[in-house]
């Protein structure tokens, strides 16, 4: 037994005799010469089983580069330089995409936990758990400036293209996420911030936190001084990926000269709400909105659409048991898909300014249906103009 004992140590110790050619003994060579190689760099010749290699591409690299110009599936680069023009371009082109599931209690709290975690760990060190700017390193005085609380006037208005411009870049003293949070999260983030700022909303001018949340998102904003304002926003476009605003305006469809025509028709004629304002609604009906108007390209309402929009409000408040859809439309000029967007945008700024004035969510739904329900021929200037539209309909 000691000799066998002798053996197997003299045999181990063989194995720590390489040199020259000789690589000793190996008893995981595997683990000693891995068939690792490094990606887009010429490599050995890869032995597989039987013999076999395999054939490298005709670079003699070891994986063919992209082809120039393109990005992973599913990815998209943010267009807008860190610079004051690409701060303002954002934030009159960038809208959140997940205000979408505001209606959604489940989804939108499962965002809001999301960003509550992401805010606690990148953004509460300096402006706070409760974003009021008073954050550990501005307590400890290591911060040379505290950051605005988020309940000041300007940040209340600020558009949510900006403050996600803000996140991905940084703004002033403060850094840039873009490299630590996901384009998802940096959303979740100002979705998280603006509901900060509906609740505080809501509870200084007792509204609900729906209410609130209309005021101050998607194509609305709030203005302090004691009562809620619904304003045209200053930020509010359907591309939120925002690849290129020039084609995001022509894939719109709206030119200003048939924008600026169709609002000179519409003043010239009466408002068809005026006829329902002492009728009762009547399931099945359905009404033009013809003095709304919409900032070329765009979601964000004019003022003059207010009175209209008034009008609407007064008739629902009427008929407390009626249920209407708020529909938006389009021409067929463009990208259809964008055509779709736009008019659900469109649809959406509708209904959330007809929310803030007081109308139940139960009362109300939107819906764009894009191209797809002409009222005109789309071959002349007017035909299209009348195609795009925006109208309630009466569902029961």
């Amino acid at each position: 037994m000691l000799a066998l004992f002798a053996l197997g140590v003299a045999f181990y110790l063989s194995g720590c005799q390489a040199g020259g050619e000789f690589t000793g003994r190996e008893y995981m060579p595997d683990m000693a010469h891995s068939q690792a190689y490094e990606i887009y760099t010429p490599t050995r010749t890869l032995v597989v089983d039987e013999g076999d290699t395999i054939a490298w591409f005709n670079s003699k690299t070891s994986a063919r580069k992209p082809v120039a110009g393109t990005i992973p599936r599913g990815y998209m680069p943010y267009h807008f330089d860190n610079t004051n023009e690409g701060y303002e371009a954002a934030g009159a082109t960038l809208f959140n995409p997940l205000n979408k599931y505001q209606g959604d209690t489940v989804e939108y709290d499962r965002i809001l936990t999301n960003a509550k975690t992401n805010f606690e760990t990148h953004c509460a060190i300096c402006h706070g758990n409760k974003g009021k700017g008073d954050g550990e390193i501005v307590k400890n005085g290591a911060y040379p400036a505290a950051p605005p609380s988020y309940f000041s006037a300007t940040l209340m208005e600020l558009p949510e293209g900006k403050m996600f411009h803000s996140i991905h870049h940084g703004k002033n003293l403060m850094g840039a996420y873009g490299p630590q949070l996901t384009k998802t999260e940096r959303w979740e983030i100002v979705s998280y911030i603006k509901d900060m700022q509906a609740d505080k909303i809501s509870k200084d001018d007792k509204m609900s936190k729906e209410q609130a949340l209309g005021l101050i998102t998607n194509g609305m904003r709030y203005k302090q001084g004691g009562a809620a304002a619904a304003a045209p926003a200053p930020a509010a476009v359907v591309d939120n990926a925002a690849a290129n605003t020039t084609d995001t305006v022509a894939n719109n469809n709206l030119t200003a000269a048939a924008d600026e025509a169709a609002k000179a028709d519409a003043a010239a004629s009466k408002s068809a709400l005026d006829d329902l304002a002492t009728q009762p609604l009547k399931a099945g009906q359905s009404i033009v909105l013809k003095n709304v108007y919409f900032e070329t390209g765009s979601f964000r309402l004019k003022q003059e659409s207010y009175k209209e929009l008034n009008k609407l409000v007064s008739i629902l408040k009427n008929n407390p048991k009626s249920k209407v859809e708020i529909s938006g439309h389009t021409d067929n000029t463009g990208n259809a898909s964008a055509n779709l967007n736009l008019s659900q945008n469109r649809a959406k700024s509708v209904y959330n300014y007809v929310i803030s004035q007081g109308i139940p969510k139960a009362a109300l739904q939107f819906k764009g249906y894009g191209q797809t329900k002409p009222v005109a021929s789309n071959n002349t200037d007017e035909g299209r103009a009348q195609n795009r539209r925006t109208e309630f309909r009466v569902l029961e």
